[in-house]
């Protein structure tokens, strides 16, 4: 987003969504920017490069503030065929345009799945670990 600050505040998780309020969104221009107390939700695509910055140190015991944030419950692993009939190219991140390849699987494998996310481009995404790469393949070839 440019020279743009943004911080959020959690609000809490419903329906498998988490929703957040911009805290302190700043424009190069030194004024708030509009919609910034409305609430918004965070889809599975938003959440790459993520990072916790803060928490209120005031409302947990110091021990659980350590604690990382696990992954959301929506996939829980599983094997996965790769019945096309080329080759599924493995990625080191999420987003297809913009990541790296590290390896390809052959067609007919059967692989463990770890996590299954959508990227911004709406496209469902597996991450895998084949021979000693773990990176992401999608459902379906474009």
């Amino acid at each position: 987003l440019g020279a743009n600050k943004e911080e959020a505040i959690i609000l809490g998780a419903f329906n498998g969504l988490l929703w957040y309020r911009l805290d302190a969104q700043q424009s190069s221009n030194s004024g708030l920017m509009e919609s910034s107390s409305l609430a918004w939700c965070l889809l599975p695509a938003d959440k790459e490069g993520m990072a916790i910055v803060r928490r209120r140190e005031n409302m947990f015991p110091k021990a659980l503030l350590d604690i990382p944030l696990a992954r959301l419950p929506g996939f829980r692993g599983g094997l996965i065929n790769l019945f096309h009939d080329s080759e599924a190219v493995v990625r080191d991140g999420l987003e297809i345009d913009t990541s790296d390849v590290l390896c390809t699987i052959p067609a007919n494998t059967i692989i463990y799945a770890v996590e299954k996310r959508i990227n911004a481009s709406n496209i469902n995404r597996y991450r895998v670990l084949y021979n000693g790469n773990y990176g992401w393949i999608s459902e379906k070839m474009r």
